[in-house]
């Protein structure tokens, strides 16, 4: 978690904040746009696994899948009201087409994709800011009080995105080939 700077104010500290500050830090930089870029890979599997359990069937070596434009528009549809949405569809999806324990299973994974997705708008809709007491940290203002983000902290949100993007990416391998309780009209 980031550190709230303690009596910034009478120790004088300056913040500075303008469009490419995070040019001027860029090891943040870097971890910052990974973490968008994950997200990104989280998202795209997301709808790979709402269009392959929607319309794909197993077959003998695993999985005949076409992305059918529909899957693509009726996700799309959707896209625009958040990630909450796009998560009951696709959990609506599997609830309908596979079994109870994939259901679960994505249920849990869901609910971590959620506790990133967090994570990743605090970085991602921030006005940052740097000091030069903190040379290798990003300051970001909640409630008028400034707490500083250390490169720890972005490595450590990184590796949480990534081990959930693993999960996902990994569930929707094991959805590829799931059996279809009720199979695509």
């Amino acid at each position: 978690m980031p550190n709230e700077i303690k009596n910034a104010a009478e120790r004088k500290l300056a913040f500075r904040g303008y469009p490419k500050v995070l040019l001027d830090r860029p090891q943040m930089a870097a971890f910052v746009g990974t973490i968008a870029g994950t997200w990104g890979e989280i998202d795209e599997t997301l709808r790979y696994i709402f269009n392959v359990v929607s319309y794909g069937q197993p077959s003998g070596n695993g999985i005949s899948v076409t992305i059918d434009e529909l899957t693509d528009d009726i996700y799309d549809s959707v896209a625009q009201f958040g990630l909450k949405t796009r998560l009951d569809l696709v959990g609506s999806v599997i609830a309908h087409r596979l079994s109870e324990e994939h259901h679960e299973r994505y249920q849990n994974i869901s609910t971590e994709i959620r506790q990133r997705a967090r994570e990743r708008n605090e970085l991602i809709h921030a006005q940052w800011h740097i000091c030069d007491e903190f040379p290798d940290d990003l300051i970001q203002f909640k409630h008028s009080k400034p707490f500083r983000y250390t490169p720890k902290e972005l490595e450590d949100r990184l590796e949480r995105a990534v081990s959930t993007r693993n999960k996902i990416w990994d569930f929707s391998i094991v959805c590829s080939s799931a059996p279809r309780v009720r199979p695509a009209r």
